[in-house]
């Protein structure tokens, strides 16, 4: 299966938070992250993994 994200409103993918200074991963990030731990949780009890 082929799967296909658009993020529209994506930026740089991280940012600096304006109070505390420190760098913040943005929604691209954030959406790749998910993405990886979905396909480790579905394969974990698949004989033939999902790429």
């Amino acid at each position: 299966m082929k799967l296909t994200l658009v993020d529209g409103f994506a930026g740089g993918g991280e940012y600096t938070h304006s109070d505390t200074k420190q760098l913040v991963l943005g929604s691209p990030f954030i959406c790749l992250d998910a993405v990886r731990e979905a396909e480790f949780a579905l394969n974990a009890n698949r004989h033939k993994p999902l790429k």
